[in-house]
């Protein structure tokens, strides 16, 4: 099984290319993301209740619709939006919600000293990322997600599948990029080698976009990461931050991604499955 993570600032074209990607395998191959593998499998490595395991389902449908439509889960139940059926839905949420965060608390306490060490350093990033802490808190949930994901692709015996990231855990431990001194970017490097260690059989897809196009395409997005509150010099050190890690790994299975180059990447990803369980 290959597992692949894209890599790039934000605004650097991440999830166009992970769809592109991604329609090329998906006749060719299973795949999966790591929020699968924690909604899908997590009842394969822990014992869980009949009630957890409803959960999971329902949890599940609710991500994808909530994947597929990029809205929010979460709905406003103020008096005046209100009735019965909105807020019955609200109350079933977020008991859903609840019994998650119960069964994420149960594989987490199964971790080892490093993986906890990984898990804290991946709420520590969350913690530095510049968003509000509404965004925090959704982001922190969903990176539990994929740490618990990556978990169970280590955990479990996966054949002939894909595990496909359009943002995974090498990103989110970029993206934590504190106050942009010498001390913050040596430290993230730091912990970028830790997991590395941990994680050593993946493929990078790296997205790179020159300061003129992130800037004008974060000034045109809705939702999501933006960089309206940087000035110019720290777009730019946050475009220096993932050259360098790309500069850094680009000799062990990492891959600057264009559209000229989807095709042939999607060929050596196929390859590189099949000739693993050959």
């Amino acid at each position: 099984m290959s597992v692949i993570e894209f890599v790039g600032i934000p605004c650097s074209g991440k999830t166009r290319f992970y769809l592109k990607i991604k329609n090329l395998l998906k006749n060719k191959v299973k795949i999966f993301n790591y929020s699968d593998l924690f909604y899908i499998f997590s009842k394969k490595i822990i014992n869980l209740s009949l009630i957890e395991k409803i959960s999971l389902i329902l949890g599940y449908k609710i991500y994808k619709k909530n994947h597929l439509s990029k809205k929010k889960i979460e709905k406003n139940t103020s008096k005046k939006n209100f009735s019965i059926y909105s807020y019955l839905k609200f109350t079933i949420k977020r008991i859903i919600n609840k019994q998650l965060e119960l069964i994420k608390k149960k594989i987490i306490d199964s971790f080892s000293k490093r993986e906890k060490k990984i898990l804290d350093i991946l709420n520590q990033s969350v913690q530095n990322s510049p968003i509000n802490n509404k965004q925090k808190t959704i982001l922190k949930s969903r990176m539990i997600e994929e740490m618990i994901g990556l978990y169970i692709y280590k955990k479990m015996d996966f054949k002939n599948v894909i595990i496909l990231n359009d943002e995974g855990l090498f990103q989110r431990i970029l993206s934590g990029t504190g106050s942009f001194k010498k001390k913050d970017i040596n430290k993230i490097f730091n912990n970028v080698n830790l997991l590395s260690e941990y994680f050593m059989n993946r493929i990078i897809l790296f997205t790179k976009s020159p300061f003129s196009k992130i800037k004008l395409r974060s000034q045109r997005r809705k939702d999501g990461f933006k960089f309206t509150n940087f000035n110019d010099i720290e777009i730019k050190i946050w475009i220096n931050v993932f050259n360098e890690f790309y500069k850094y790994y680009k000799k062990n299975k990492i891959y600057l991604i264009k559209d000229k180059y989807c095709l042939k990447i999607s060929k050596n990803i196929i390859k590189t499955l099949w000739k693993f369980y050959i």
